[in-house]
């Protein structure tokens, strides 16, 4: 499962692993409150568990704040697929469920593993590597996302194309940017405008958006004269653009943004949690990574929070 961060996201950029804020999270044992401890950094929840960085050490709880992966990690993104990619001091690395390196931290960058692959960047050049630690092929692309329904974007030449699993560009690269296929569309930059292709390259929704967002949910969020709303696979508006900025949908929930404040609506377009954060993540195993202020939270689809009390911290 695919996150990102809502943050008027321009596709055909790779995404950061996560913000970093300095909220207050407790630690408890047996039930007992027994310190404080500064978070500096949150991953959203994904195979059941999220990152956790305390001070410069970071590493994976499950939903009930146990520890399961120890604080060993100096960064660390969310899990996909079973495996998540984790910093040592300056190098990535991918590790699995138990915390065990299955590819030694040897890349200056990595993004999701996906579908078989991993994307991960060495000597400035982006790549796709196997578990095994074998190259799709060479080093080569100066932008890449993750491969997403059998082709990934890549960037080469200052344009994006896509990209097999064979390594062979089925796509050339004519696109000013690109994002992920998703219910056999992804969105395209054409000239200075959004439009979306099927995986034959032919135009099936005309590029006439601001910005666009790939498909989730059967809805896909796009920029319409400075206002998003989300379109169906026809093109057609389902919710007509009001917001100033919106993320897809997952768990028929998507957050949006307005009077300066990020909420969440609902498929029908009603706001189903009230805009109050400045920060709002996807949906995901039923919460949702949010700040408010200098203070990040989970929150369920009701818009409660959740406590994330950390159990057995001391033993790690």
């Amino acid at each position: 499962m695919k996150k990102y961060l809502v943050l008027l996201i321009t596709l055909g950029v790779l995404p950061e692993p996560g913000f970093c804020v300095i909220p207050a999270i407790v630690a408890e044992k047996a039930g007992e409150i027994v310190v404080e401890q500064t978070v500096k950094h949150l991953v959203q929840y994904s195979d059941n568990l999220a990152g956790v960085c305390i001070q410069n050490q970071c590493g994976f709880v499950d939903h009930e704040g146990k520890v399961i992966i120890p604080f060993h990690f100096r960064e660390v993104n969310h899990f996909n697929d079973g495996y998540a990619p984790v910093r040592l001091v300056k190098k990535w690395g991918l590790v699995d469920a138990h915390g065990r390196f299955v590819i030694n931290p040897l890349y200056e960058g990595m993004g999701e593993y996906s579908e078989g692959f991993l994307l991960a960047c060495q000597d400035g050049q982006w790549g796709f590597i196997d578990r095994q630690n074998k190259k799709l092929l060479d080093f080569q692309f100066s932008g890449a996302r993750s491969f997403s329904k059998g082709l990934a974007a890549v960037q080469e030449g200052g344009r994006w194309g896509y990209l097999d699993k064979k390594g062979i560009m089925r796509l050339n690269p004519v696109y000013a940017a690109a994002g992920d296929f998703s219910a056999g569309l992804a969105p395209v930059k054409i000239g200075k405008a959004w439009g979306f292709i099927n995986k034959q390259g032919e135009v099936k929704i005309p590029a006439q958006f601001d910005q666009a967002l790939s498909f989730s949910e059967d809805l896909a969020a796009v920029q319409d004269d400075g206002q998003w709303g989300f379109i169906n696979k026809e093109g057609r508006f389902v919710i007509n653009p009001k917001f100033d900025g919106a993320g897809p949908f997952s768990e028929k929930l998507a957050a949006v943004l307005k009077g300066g404040k990020w909420g969440y609506v609902d498929m029908k377009g009603r706001i189903a949690i009230t805009p109050v954060f400045d920060q709002a993540d996807v949906f995901s195993e039923g919460l949702a990574l949010v700040r408010k202020g200098d203070r990040q939270m989970f929150i369920d689809t009701k818009g409660k929070e959740k406590s994330l009390r950390l159990k057995n911290l001391q033993n790690k």
